[in-house]
């Protein structure tokens, strides 16, 4: 097993440029300041966080800002900026590439994934990526990790802890029709071409309140080096799948019982 990770210090600057004091992140930090104030965005759990490097692991949802917000709440109430493990495809095209850049994210990889939790960071992976994104709205509230394990394997070989993440309700920021033509599109050619509705049937995400759960600290299982991980793989995976779906009723049932 890799050697544990040292304490993080505040506000890290990284050794690839990223600064989380840099104009464009600024701004983009009032923009999130904003969008959790329309959506009461809420975090519960914040105070069970633990101090070194951990996996934030979350939902994806079809808006996807709803991480951005939850890095940014936890920037705000801990000092520490989340970095996310971004699919190569968002670094392949111009622009876009840029601003996931400025933003934080960085090209998923081993070794970049191995690097952020050496450097004591928070790093946020969203195990079901545009496949869990673009399902339908009568699949809302589950997740897609079935055959997503990688992230299991990283916390084993690093030694970090998970933490899940459960933004439920982010799933009805827009209806989302199911087609044959979007999971063909993206089955062929990852490009994600969904069928939406939002606010008023136009493309507007709908202004709900949104909460997110966090989980307590899951610790995997101690291995030693050069150790077999796969016999430890599948029974973690199944604790967190578990987990993650009592998180996900749990968001749910706290809304509901705050709108109430």
């Amino acid at each position: 097993m890799t050697a544990p990770p040292r304490a993080p210090r505040a506000n890290d600057t990284l050794p690839d440029g990223f600064n989380p004091h840099g104009p464009l992140t600024q701004v983009a930090q009032t923009l999130l300041d904003g969008l959790a104030r329309r959506h009461r965005h809420s975090v519960l759990g914040v105070e069970t966080l633990p101090p070194g490097a951990f996996l934030l692991v979350v939902n994806h949802s079809l808006a996807t800002y709803d991480i951005l917000m939850l890095g940014h709440h936890l920037y705000e109430r801990t000092g520490r900026f989340p970095r996310g493990l971004g699919d190569k495809r968002l670094f392949q095209v111009p622009v876009l590439s840029q601003l996931v850049t400025y933003f934080g994210g960085v090209r998923a990889s081993h070794d970049a994934a191995d690097g952020l939790l050496m450097d004591g960071h928070i790093v946020i992976v969203a195990p079901g990526g545009m496949s869990e994104a673009l399902r339908p709205s009568d699949e809302r509230y589950r997740v897609r990790w079935d055959d997503r394990k990688g992230f299991v394997r990283l916390a084993i070989r690093m030694g970090v802890p998970m933490v899940l993440a459960a933004c439920p309700r982010a799933d009805d920021l827009y209806d989302v029709q199911g087609s044959e033509l979007t999971r063909s599109l993206y089955d062929r050619f990852h490009i994600p071409v969904p069928f939406l509705r939002g606010e008023g049937g136009g493309l507007r995400p709908r202004a709900i309140r949104l909460v997110h759960a966090l989980s307590e600290p899951i610790h995997p299982p101690a291995v030693e080096e050069r150790a077999d991980l796969e016999p430890l793989v599948e029974p973690l995976h199944s604790l967190v799948m578990a987990r993650m779906n009592e998180l996900m009723q749990s968001a749910l049932d706290f809304e509901a019982r705050d709108s109430a």
